[in-house]
């Protein structure tokens, strides 16, 4: 439960960052996709069948922490998104 809550907020810091480092980003997503997929099996080995609502309240709850994560440090009138490229 804290793996996908922890690649969503990866994802909204590096997409709210003046400079985001996509590097940085896309290397933990791979570690942590490489996590849940090993231990998705002893997973569902331990619990069992999961409810639906359980998988319902999961999103809720990440889509829910990012929402407030954007609202406490809303980013900056004068930041770009992707950065700040110039060519």
């Amino acid at each position: 439960m804290v793996n996908p809550i922890a690649i969503a907020v990866g994802v909204s810091r590096t997409m709210d960052d003046v400079i985001p480092q996509w590097s940085k980003l896309l290397g933990g997503l791979f570690f942590s996709f490489w996590v849940l997929a090993h231990l998705y099996p002893f997973a569902k080995g331990l619990m069992g069948r999961t409810p639906t609502i359980v998988y319902l309240w999961s999103g809720f709850i990440v889509i829910t922490i990012s929402l407030l994560g954007v609202v406490i440090s809303p980013p900056s009138a004068n930041s770009q998104i992707g950065g700040s490229y110039t060519s």
